[in-house]
């Protein structure tokens, strides 16, 4: 069975490659200040999310921030 921190490496590893960034992705980089998705990749992200913790991800005005960047996602969808 998968880990919470297995699933958090597939959703980053996931997004590293879909974005063709060379390297790991920084944790603390803001993904949408710094360009790093693009709006359809961000509707594909988040259901990769949903997928990876079993959660309903509510769109609403408290959703930036929680997935501002992979350290926000993890504090907030992997640390339950």
């Amino acid at each position: 069975m998968d880990t919470e921190e297995q699933k958090f490496s597939e959703l980053c590893e996931w997004l590293r490659l879909k974005v063709k960034w060379q390297d790991s992705i920084p944790l603390e980089l803001d993904l949408i200040e710094n360009k790093v998705v693009n709006s359809l990749i961000f509707v594909e992200f988040l259901m990769m999310l949903e997928e990876s913790t079993g959660l309903e991800i509510i769109i609403d005005d408290t959703l930036q921030p929680k997935v501002a960047s992979l350290a926000a996602v993890k504090t907030h969808f992997f640390n339950q």
